[in-house]
């Protein structure tokens, strides 16, 4: 996602697959020279979440929405040094695929930050009762979390009247790291007129995301795990994940 003020937009971004290999493949591919320091990223995870709005009763529904969304934020803010998390920005879409809305929230704490927001949220009434209440005026809502890339510049807060483009890229299995080195460059050739605003990549379960982190990792500490990884991802023609969460009555927990 960036902002460019002298033009419409000009996008870089990064969202919407879930690359489950991506981060994983560190060890493996710096064997073969890769420059991987753009996966190093900073401790602060980004969760996007794109609502779209019914299509009856626009103008109230969205009037509601921009209620609804301080509403949360005030609700947030009363608990802010349990949840370390804080809405960096929020935005309604103009071209594209209208009748939508996104927010981007911001977690100071990692996946950790993200499991006791959870466990707390659950908790809180008010809000329970507002995620409800939406629904009933929403086609579909998506949540996703996601990590900077490092080589981006910060993401900074912007003044004034600004529009902003989100672009999303879907990768070829096995080509993040490729892709990650080649914009580690083409970057620097995008500042001139303060045009990025932020960029992710997205890879995410298990007890919580945090134990899932570690799993992982520990993982690719197996030998001959990175061999079996290398061998079966030029196989996968797409891959798609989702993070699930057991129902009161499912037998398995």
């Amino acid at each position: 996602m960036e902002i460019n003020k002298s033009r419409p937009t000009v996008p870089i971004g990064f969202s919407e697959n879930v690359i489950e290999s991506a981060a994983y493949l560190v060890a493996a591919l710096s064997k073969l020279g890769f420059n991987l320091d753009w996966m190093q990223t900073r401790r602060d995870l980004y969760v996007r979440i794109h609502v779209k709005i019914g299509m009856h009763r626009e103008l109230f529904i969205l009037g509601k929405l921009y209620w609804d969304i301080e509403e949360i934020v005030n609700i947030i803010n009363t608990k802010k040094s349990e949840l370390k998390l804080e809405l960096v920005g929020s935005w309604t879409v103009l071209a594209g695929d209208i009748d939508q809305a996104l927010h981007l929230w911001r977690y100071s704490g990692g996946y950790d930050s993200v499991d006791r927001t959870q466990v707390e949220l659950c908790k809180d009434k008010a809000y329970q009762q507002l995620f409800k209440e939406n629904g009933n005026y929403l086609r579909s809502r998506y949540l996703q979390y996601l990590l900077a890339f490092s080589y981006w510049p910060p993401l900074t807060k912007r003044n004034g009247s600004n529009i902003y483009e989100i672009r999303s890229y879907r990768l070829q299995p096995g080509t993040m790291i490729e892709w990650g080195n080649n914009w580690a460059k083409a970057i620097n050739y995008r500042r001139n007129n303060n045009e990025p605003f932020a960029g992710f990549f997205s890879q995410i379960g298990y007890k919580n995301l945090q134990a899932r982190m570690e799993t992982r990792e520990s993982a690719w500490r197996s030998p001959g795990w990175d061999e079996c990884v290398a061998y079966t991802v030029p196989l996968i023609r797409e891959t798609y994940s989702r993070i699930l969460s057991p129902t009161s009555f499912s037998p398995t927990k």
